[in-house]
């Protein structure tokens, strides 16, 4: 029982570990989408491509990097089932982004670069602990 309390902890500090690149990562993208490639389309619609297409990016780096870094299968080891669950757990973080950006733009129309971070950075914190207890007993258990 030690034994598994101890591999948890690994697991989780190096969940967290690589939540901050994913997260870094994750917010690159939302700018780079937001700001670069849709600039030219109306803000509530541009919010919406930028959260779609960085959730589908981001979440296939980070299946990735959470198999091998976090769990330490090997990119052979997971299977196509695994990454499906994994995209559809993270629907979670996707679908808070869209009600969250859908209640902000009812209110707020134009809005700074650095909120449109904060507001994406207090969302990925959010939900952050409860995608860690999904990928380890809902994708990535070892049974």
């Amino acid at each position: 029982m030690k034994f598994a309390k101890k591999l948890i902890f690994f697991e989780l500090r190096r969940h967290y570990i690589l939540g901050v690149i994913n997260l870094i990562t994750g917010l690159g993208l939302l700018n780079f989408f937001q700001y670069f490639i849709f600039q030219n389309i109306n803000i509530s619609l541009r919010t919406d491509l930028s959260i779609t297409m960085s959730y589908i990016v981001g979440v296939t780096i980070s299946y990735f990097l959470t198999s091998k870094f976090v769990f330490q299968i090997n990119f052979l080891d997971g299977t196509f089932f695994m990454y499906i669950k994994f995209m559809i757990s993270n629907l979670l973080n996707y679908v808070v982004s869209i009600l969250v950006w859908f209640v902000i733009e009812i209110y707020i129309t134009n809005y700074s670069q650095s909120f449109f971070n904060i507001v994406n950075f207090g969302i990925a914190f959010m939900v952050f602990p409860l995608k860690f207890l999904i990928y380890k007993f809902l994708i990535f258990n070892k049974k």
